[in-house]
């Protein structure tokens, strides 16, 4: 299977530069420390990561209705 990335503005596939500096735009420095900004086991403390912000929303709404966690996940 083949695949492109189409840009809707441009109304065609992106060159493998554009998508490049699109990737790059989006990690940053480098690719780990973008991983670590979604999941850091070592530090993965509110506010800091893309992951502690999903389960604190998680907790809190579990302790807002007052569900267990087999109610949410089945």
């Amino acid at each position: 299977m083949v695949g492109h990335i189409w840009d809707s503005n441009l109304k065609r596939p992106l060159m493998p530069n554009e998508i490049e500096n699109r990737l790059t735009r989006v990690f940053g420095d480098s690719q780990a420390s973008f991983l670590s900004w979604i999941n850091n086991p070592q530090n993965n403390v509110f506010p800091n990561t893309v992951i502690s912000v999903c389960e604190h929303t998680r907790d809190r709404i579990k302790t807002q209705h007052g569900l267990q966690s087999s109610e949410i996940f089945s």
